[in-house]
């Protein structure tokens, strides 16, 4: 789907294309990306916040590690960023306010007919890096907790662990 981002977003392309790369290498819920702000990634410690407005869906922040694609997305992007934006996903408009995206619903739509893959969805991102954390042989505890959950890993495992290697 990303390589039919360019011809089916135009406009924001290059915007949408991250947020997508930010979406499958964080786990992170589509509302809760559109609100991380730069202040929340710590390049040093490695480290995005999510959920620092409170609106995470359990109303709780949580940290997620930087992995390398992740790092290199968010330097990526902070080298791009505009001096006065705080958000990691700029609205459009946001002049003369400092505003977050409100969504990429409509350029979803763009791109996964482009691509052919009318069934892809953001959330299937997150169930994407869940996978992948899994397979990487992380521990079902740690993944939760980038996931937001509240369960120890009892839902990861359940949900993924037939991925998990070994």
């Amino acid at each position: 789907m990303l390589a039919a981002v360019p011809l089916a977003c135009e406009k924001s392309a290059v915007q949408f294309a991250d947020y997508l790369r930010f979406l499958g290498f964080t786990g992170t819920r589509e509302v809760e990306a559109l609100k991380v702000r730069w202040s929340d990634v710590d390049f040093t410690a490695q480290q995005v916040t999510i959920g620092t407005d409170g609106a995470a869906k359990n109303s709780e922040w949580r940290t997620v590690d930087l992995n390398p694609q992740l790092a290199a997305l968010l330097r990526d992007m902070a080298e791009r960023r505009a001096p006065d934006c705080s958000w990691l996903f700029p609205s459009p408009q946001r002049v003369p306010r400092d505003e977050h995206a409100k969504t990429f619903r409509e350029s979803l739509i763009l791109a996964r007919k482009a691509a052919g893959l009318e069934w892809v969805g953001f959330h299937d991102l997150r169930h994407r890096f869940a996978s992948v954390a899994v397979m990487a042989g992380l521990d079902f505890m740690t993944i939760a907790g980038w996931l937001g959950h509240k369960d120890g890993g009892i839902l990861v495992g359940k949900i993924y662990g037939c991925t998990a290697p070994g």
